[in-house]
Parts: structure tokens; sequence; C-alpha cells
């Protein structure tokens, strides 16, 4: 492990531009930052973006995973990241912590960074024809702006990439998570999704599979469960892969009508 990553992760605080300690939080674990790293190892992927980066602890498993396998870039947008008290919602910012440890780790020269709202950044980056081959999305949580993230960020992931979404115990994560599973050409990769089930989800699902028209009067989540779309239950992350390109239309090469809609 970089020996500035495994200092913040011992000490539990990182350093500002004046020697100030300040205590590590909102930051991933280290189980979850692994397993993104060996998503990467696998992957290989030459260009990769991440939403979100606070004081830089996914940053820093991403980058030197990156850095192993010789990829090109890292891209990273963060409204709160130069900030002390931020532009677009009330709070603490980050004052350039996570910059800053990703310059003290060697990683600066992988960095391209943009210090503001993915909403306006992404769109920007999709038109001029961008390609990300690895994602990982860990801003704004909301239903509206996650969803925002992941329709950009799959115009710009060719297939066989790879997303990863961070907090999937968030609700509104998880209901994106079930959209894109039930909804578009991806699978989930990881980890596994592991969870003992009531007797009452039990009895719910064998009667849906029984009778098709049980399964259109109960909630989608118990006619097909998150376990077996793939979703972690309790989870931390999601890992998906892009298996398809998604047309839609009514031509002989259309993935998808207009109307088309699966309940999740």
């Amino acid at each position: 492990m970089n020996p500035v990553l495994s200092a913040i992760l011992r000490d539990g605080t990182v350093e500002d531009a004046n020697g100030r300690r300040v205590p590590l939080q909102w930051n991933i674990s280290a189980e979850e930052g692994r397993f993104l790293q060996e998503l990467i190892r696998a992957k290989k992927p030459s260009k990769s973006i991440e939403i979100g980066c606070a004081y830089g602890i996914s940053s820093l498993f991403i980058c030197e995973a990156l850095r192993e396998v010789g990829a090109k870039s890292h891209t990273i947008i963060d409204p709160y990241q130069l900030t002390t008290v931020t532009e677009y919602s009330s709070g603490d910012g980050y004052e350039g912590i996570g910059l800053l440890n990703l310059r003290r780790a060697g990683f600066e020269d992988l960095i391209t960074f943009y210090p503001e709202p993915s909403y306006r950044c992404l769109p920007r980056l999709e038109a001029s024809q961008e390609t990300f081959d690895f994602a990982f999305v860990d801003g704004m949580h909301t239903f509206d702006y996650v969803f925002t993230d992941f329709f950009y960020i799959d115009k710009m992931l060719p297939v066989g990439g790879v997303i990863v979404f961070d907090d999937v115990f968030y609700a509104s994560v998880t209901k994106l998570c079930r959209y894109i599973l039930t909804n578009l050409p991806y699978e989930a990769i990881g980890p596994d999704a592991k969870r003992a089930s009531t007797l009452r989800r039990k009895l719910l699902v064998a009667t849906a599979a029984r009778v098709p028209t049980f399964a259109k009067l109960i909630r989608p989540d118990l006619s097909r469960t998150n376990e077996s779309l793939g979703i972690p239950y309790p989870g931390l992350g999601l890992a998906m892969r892009k298996t398809g390109v998604d047309i839609i239309g009514d031509s002989a090469i259309s993935t998808r009508h207009w109307g088309d809609h699966n309940d999740f």
C-alpha cells in the first residue's frame, strides 16, 4: 500500500496545507478500497473517472492500482474539494486535502480535476467525446443526482466498461441499481449478494413465481429481490459491467422501444 494511504488509515487523520491534523471521515473502507483495486487490476483501464473526492481515500486506492496497470489518466469531479464553506450547499468543504494527499502520494500526474458539480461537467465531457473504462460514483446520493451521474457516464462507458456505485445502503442508490439491472445492458459483478430471506419474503417470492398475476400485485423488490439482481445487502458498493449498447427506437438494430419500461 502507498505509504501516504497507509499512514492515513493507521492514524485516522489527514493533514491540510498548513500541517493541521483533521479527523478522517466520509471515506471508503480499506475493504472497499481493495475491492476497487481488484476490479482495476482485472479490467486494466486506460482512463477512469471518479465523482467525489473528499479527503482522497478512494482516489488513493484507485490511483495506486491505476499506476500498476499503466493507466493514462484519472478524472475527478468534486465541487467541494477546494472550498471551506461550499458554494453549493451548507457545510464544510475539504480545503484541497484530497488533492494534497494525491500529490503527496506521487499521483498528481495522473489526475485531471474539475472543481464543479458533476451535472455541469459530465455533459461537457460527453460532448467532447471523452470515454472512460472505469468509473466510481460517490457524489450526491439522492436518486436524481446519482441517476444524472450514471446517465452521462453510461454514454462515455464502452461495452465491457465497469462502473461502481458507493453507498448502496442508501435506498436511492439501491433503487437506481435496480433500474439499471432491470432495464439496461448491465450485469452485477460484485461483491457477492448474500442475505438471509425472511419466511414472508420467501413465501411472496415463491407465490409470485407460480402465479404471474400475483407478481404484478406486489412490489418489484419482492417479486425480484436485490439478491437475485446481484445487489449486496447491506452493501457499501456495487460494481457493474456494461454488456451491450443501448439503442432506443424502432429500427432493426434497436435494443429498446422508446416507451419500454420494466418495473424496478
